[in-house]
């Protein structure tokens, strides 16, 4: 049995992106002349309030459009608010801090600089000669930085 929509009486289909209200569907062209959000904005929380009220009864109250948009944008920016919250917190709970004192005052020392290498000596010597043994020196920096704490004085490595 196909549906109909309440106000125009056409024929419904996913194509039409109809509204469910409480004693049937709606039409997304018609719903959006009394003022409901058009197919690309509607919500979850939309569909919710359409669920809960008649078509008639919509109809008949536009100020209902505003009351529901005035609660989703207060449920929004509450969302928004705990989300920035929650980030807040993520940042101050992974900020670097002195493992000694616990204070945040730090400071950069440097990159731990990696030693000199056996390996990279005798291939260098191998290849080059003896100049070749300076290749035992080249080389990455370590993966670690060295920091101090400008509180307590404490050098650590992260």
């Amino acid at each position: 049995m196909a549906k109909y929509c309440l106000e125009c009486n056409q024929k419904l289909n996913l194509f039409k992106f109809p509204v469910r209200f409480k004693n049937g569907s709606v039409c997304n062209s018609c719903v959006k002349e009394f003022g409901f959000p058009g197919a690309s904005e509607i919500t979850i929380a939309w569909q919710v309030n359409a669920r809960s009220v008649d078509w008639e009864e919509f109809k008949s109250k536009p100020e209902l459009v505003e009351q529901w948009r005035a609660e989703i944008e207060e449920q929004n920016a509450k969302v928004e608010a705990r989300k920035a919250e929650q980030q807040a917190e993520k940042f101050e709970k992974e900020r670097l801090r002195c493992p000694k004192c616990k204070s945040i005052n730090i400071q950069v020392l440097g990159k731990q600089k990696k030693g000199f290498s056996v390996g990279k000596a005798v291939g260098g010597a191998v290849l080059t000669g003896g100049v070749g043994t300076l290749a035992g020196f080249a080389g990455k920096n370590g993966k670690k930085v060295e920091f101090v704490c400008l509180d307590c004085g404490t050098q650590f490595k992260k």
